[in-house]
């Protein structure tokens, strides 16, 4: 799995490409490939692509919580006319969050 800033960065990526080159076609395989990992087309037309956490182990009450159940994201791609647009979710611990705030200073 990438760090949180390579994810960050490649997010921005993807976001001027789905902007630009994915306005009036919705070919999505190019994003999959560039996420390395496909995703699926939802209703409307939405471009949604899981993100687990699998570098992430953590356990609850001793029972260990699996990456595809609660420990992820995703990012979900959509165009309009000559518009794209993408919005997704990520899970960043504290690690996470801390480094890329020091980072941004």
């Amino acid at each position: 799995m990438m760090p949180f800033s390579k994810v960050a960065v490649l997010t921005s990526f993807i976001v001027g490409l789905s902007v630009t080159a994915y306005g009036a076609d919705e070919n999505w395989a190019p994003v999959g490939e560039a996420l390395g990992k496909p995703g699926d087309v939802m209703a409307g037309g939405v471009y949604r692509v899981g993100l687990p956490r699998t570098d992430l182990k953590v356990t609850l009450d001793g029972v260990e919580i699996k990456p595809g159940f609660a420990l992820g994201g995703w990012l979900a791609f959509e165009t309009s006319g000559a518009m794209g647009m993408v919005m997704g979710d990520w899970t960043a611990p504290r690690f996470d969050r801390t480094r890329a705030i020091a980072r941004r200073a």
